[in-house]
């Protein structure tokens, strides 16, 4: 399972330059919009949060295969 941020564009020179503490800017709706995967198929949207000082992820909406 991953999740992922459809959304976000992150040129290759970013991503190439990222290192241990890198921050990458993600804007609010962003966060709003994450895709929980399957191995390449998308069952889940739902919203980037917190729980317990965990990063979590709260499921929004089914998608239908």
């Amino acid at each position: 399972m991953q999740a992922y941020w459809p959304a976000m564009k992150v040129p290759t020179r970013a991503l190439m330059s990222l290192k241990v503490g890198s921050m990458l800017d993600l804007k609010s709706e962003d966060a709003e919009r994450l895709e929980v995967r399957l191995g390449k198929v998308v069952k889940f949207r739902g919203r980037l949060g917190t729980r317990d000082n965990k990063w979590a992820v709260q499921i929004t909406e089914a998608c239908k295969v």
